[in-house]
């Protein structure tokens, strides 16, 4: 048996293609997903109104991100947007993620416009909170 075939195995060989090529798919169909997700259900629990986005791109090199159509809903007024962002695109900083550490190194946005109106309510759900006023029997102390 050579050296080479000794160290290179069918089996490693088709096992690291094959993790490669999970890889490749995540990256291709689930990466952008995710952020986009992330990004609207991260600024609706921060803001309490809905955060929209069209699309967001995940770059390699240079290591980055693209946002495409940012709507952040007025929380007060539900059929209109605080803010609206036509693209934004920016540079992270790879040795900082590594870390744990999310650094935009440059960060630019283009088409800003504030109260603009939407097509659908940004209003969220709220959980429903009990009410301390109608229910005064449930605080006091059982009897024993």
């Amino acid at each position: 048996m050579s050296y080479v075939r000794r160290w290179l195995r069918p089996a490693g060989i088709l096992g690291f293609v094959g993790f490669c090529g999970v890889l490749v798919l995540f990256w291709l169909f689930a990466v952008d997903w995710m952020l986009k997700m992330a990004i609207e259900r991260g600024g609706t629990a921060v803001l309490g109104a809905r955060v929209d986005l069209d699309s967001a791109k995940l770059t390699l090199s240079p290591m980055g991100f693209r946002l495409t159509r940012i709507q952040l809903a007025d929380p007060d007024k539900p059929m209109e947007n605080i803010v609206e962002l036509a693209s934004a695109s920016g540079r992270l900083d790879l040795e900082k993620i590594l870390v744990g550490h999310v650094i935009v190194d440059e960060l630019t946005g283009e088409g800003l416009r504030f109260h603009t109106p939407r097509k659908f309510s940004g209003a969220i759900e709220r959980p429903l909170q009990p009410d301390d006023t109608l229910a005064p029997e449930s605080k006091a102390k059982p009897d024993f």
